[in-house]
């Protein structure tokens, strides 16, 4: 027997409600359709007392039920890490979301303290300081990119001292001297400088910090005029060779006096 209400819409009756997630079930009618709700939207309306929908009445419902598909799809993709807004409404625009219900997602995230930019803001910074390389100005390029407001950003960036990018160039710089095995001084600090200006620090702090800086060239340059030397030696012979090795050394950073030095001893 089918049953109506005031207005002639049939009315279907829910029969049974199954658990399929921890927030989600599958709710059954009379007719053998099955819908798939969130506890919330039964709650929302009163779902477990009403039993009987119009089709008027699920539609409304179902359209509810996708807002918080879209913001529990949210929540999902924060759990993994903090996200922002914009990288919220990207993630569920890829997914197919529709306009209004990533909006509502949005809105509900905000309220309920699941998006909030200064959290976000400080934890990135924080992240970066102390486990990243990246200076300043890459940081608040990246924010930025991310769709937060600059003056929040510049806010909390301000509050680091000078002596934390510092300690953090040197430590930086430090690495690459190591690291080193073919680059003389004047190449090296070139490329170093180079490196950390597209890491985001600035180039007169990297300046004046590689300026402390002394590299010891001789055990290098003894090494590489060897290894050239070796190379070189197959093709030039006398002034000609002589000339090779210091134009190569040369370009390699090295200082003309050294590669002098360092050319007599191997020849001698």
């Amino acid at each position: 027997m089918k049953w109506y209400n005031e207005d002639g819409d049939e009315l279907m009756k829910i029969v049974k409600y199954n658990k399929i997630k921890e927030n989600k079930y599958k709710v059954i009618f009379d007719n053998d359709l099955e819908v798939e709700m969130y506890d919330d939207v039964i709650v929302k309306y009163n779902l477990l007392m009403k039993k009987e929908l119009s089709n008027k009445e699920l539609e409304e419902i179902l359209a509810i039920n996708d807002k918080y598909m879209a913001y529990y799809e949210g929540i999902k993709f924060i759990n993994k890490k903090l996200r922002t807004e914009k990288e919220i409404e990207g993630y569920l625009d890829k997914k197919g979301y529709k306009q209004e219900n990533i909006l509502y997602a949005i809105d509900k995230l905000k309220k309920d303290g699941y998006l909030n930019n200064k959290i976000y803001i400080e934890s990135y910074i924080n992240d970066q300081v102390n486990l990243g390389s990246s200076g300043p100005f890459k940081i608040r390029k990246k924010l930025v990119e991310l769709g937060l407001r600059e003056e929040e950003i510049d806010n909390y960036l301000e509050g680091i001292s000078k002596e934390v990018w510092e300690d953090k160039l040197r430590k930086l710089i430090s690495k690459r001297v190591k690291a080193n095995h073919k680059m003389g001084e004047y190449k090296l600090k070139e490329k170093i400088c180079y490196d950390l200006v597209n890491l985001g620090y600035s180039k007169e702090m990297i300046s004046y910090l590689l300026a402390e800086v002394e590299i010891d060239d001789n055990s290098l340059i003894d090494k590489e005029i060897d290894k050239l030397y070796k190379k070189l030696s197959r093709k030039y012979l006398g002034q000609e060779l002589e000339l090779q090795l210091i134009t190569k050394m040369m370009s390699k950073g090295f200082k003309y006096d050294e590669i002098k030095e360092g050319i007599k001893k191997l020849t001698n």
